[in-house]
């Protein structure tokens, strides 16, 4: 008797499970944001080969990046495609991650095989996440379910979505609006033309949840710091914006090489507070360019020291000595070709002020300087291809717009030929991201 109770209680235990195991998901005709809630993966090109589909697309929270597949390209011919846009080919689709299907007509896909993979803290990461999940619960009890381990984590959710691909439009939610209670949320939602989850999230569907920092560093009174953490390059032709993330994932900002001399970036540089020039202030920056081709030896590195600042009402100003100290060392792609030159002429008597006003946009004009340093050890005109690209610069403190100082980098460039321990070594705060050259 007691057996059977026990298989009883086990059966209808299982029930939920079972009845979502391999339950058809319907597919509309366009796109389909569809989750893989099976704690095995989505082998791509199997599930995907009808006729009927035009893409599949998923997200690499780690990278933030797309991954791309499509069954109208052979296996060279979709490599190809995906790396002249930035993408990964997609593979497979890992347990409790999202996707998009976009779909030439309806139809149906076959769901999870077992919907039992659930989701935790530990899945996440600080950012956009596409996700899919078994646990059957709205957003409100998925996110509340998700608080301990990301307030350990000092993270919290700021929104989920889920796409209505029958209605074409964006399913929302935001813990921080429900929290006020009364139709605060229902009058944003519909504000928006947005639409509301009526239901619990399914196993086979899909969503993204953005996870923020729930605890800001506090922010120190003498610190500077990008606003936004987001700066516009301006090549001369087009302003295209990018955000620190985007710069620090591979393949990085996109940039037409020849630069044009009046290449730029533009920026927001906000002063936290109490920033505050000393007397005789002067800072040093050396930067690195690192070629990211497997094999290649190919490096560009250029240093600047003694650069004065001074402080006014209208910001900082940063002025180039009428001599300055400015090197630039560089290495062939094969390793040969190792060429040092005098960046001096260049760059004497420069100088740029940067308002620190959160309303102000400064600009820092970097072609010309660019141009000479990388061409006066480099055959500059043949450059293309992935970059890693490092930036330090010493004594000045720079921040995130979290408060959180920027990671501290050190930079050796070399100063002989012959001499491989004459070198000019500096650290201090900095940036690392990528920069992908395009033939002009």
């Amino acid at each position: 008797m007691h057996s059977l109770l026990r298989q009883a209680l086990l059966f209808c235990w299982l029930l939920p499970v079972l009845a979502l195991a391999n339950t058809p998901v319907a597919l509309n005709q366009g796109w389909n944001l569809l989750g893989n809630s099976d704690t095995a993966p989505i082998n791509v090109a199997s599930q995907f080969n009808s006729a009927s589909i035009t893409s599949v697309w998923s997200w690499n929270k780690v990278t933030q990046r797309w991954a791309f597949y499509t069954p109208t390209l052979s296996a060279l011919e979709l490599a190809t495609y995906a790396q002249s846009k930035g993408y990964d080919v997609l593979g497979s689709i890992a347990s409790k991650e999202g996707f998009w299907v976009n779909a030439s007509t309806s139809g149906t896909l076959a769901g999870p095989a077992s919907a039992t993979a659930t989701l935790s803290a530990a899945d996440l990461v600080t950012s956009w996440n596409l996700l899919a999940s078994a646990d059957g619960k709205t957003p409100s009890a998925l996110i509340d379910a998700l608080a301990t381990g990301l307030g350990a984590a000092q993270q919290s959710v700021s929104t989920l979505w889920a796409w209505d691909a029958a209605q074409s439009k964006w399913k929302f939610y935001a813990p921080s609006l429900d929290h006020q209670g009364g139709t605060v949320l229902a009058d944003y939602i519909a504000s928006k033309s947005y639409a509301p989850f009526a239901s619990t999230l399914a196993a086979s569907d899909g969503f993204w949840l953005n996870v923020v920092p729930s605890a800001p560093a506090p922010v120190s009174a003498n610190q500077l710091f990008l606003a936004g953490d987001a700066f516009t390059l301006d090549d001369g032709f087009i302003p295209v914006t990018y955000t620190l993330a985007q710069f620090q994932t591979s393949p990085g900002m996109a940039l037409d090489w020849p630069v044009y001399d009046t290449a730029a970036l533009k920026l927001t540089l906000v002063d936290a507070g109490g920033f505050q020039v000393t007397a005789g202030q002067t800072v040093s920056v050396a930067v690195s360019i690192v070629d990211t081709a497997p094999g290649s030896q190919g490096m560009i590195k250029f240093y600047l020291d003694g650069v004065a600042l001074t402080q006014g009402s209208s910001g900082i100003t940063l002025a180039v000595p009428t001599a300055p100290v400015a090197w630039a060392y560089g290495v062939a792609n094969d390793g040969s070709g190792a060429a040092l030159t005098n960046l001096s002429s260049s760059v004497a008597s420069a100088n740029v002020t940067l308002t620190t006003s959160a309303t102000q946009v400064s600009s820092l004009v970097f072609g010309a300087a660019l141009n000479s340093a990388i061409n006066g050890v480099a055959a500059g005109a043949n450059l293309s291809g992935t970059y890693k690209v490092t930036l330090v610069v010493s004594n000045l403190p720079l921040a995130l717009a979290s408060g959180t100082p920027l990671a501290s980098y050190t930079i050796a460039v070399p100063r002989s030929l012959s001499d491989p321990t004459n070198v000019r070594s500096m650290t201090g705060p900095g940036l690392e991201g990528y920069i992908s050259l395009r033939p002009r």
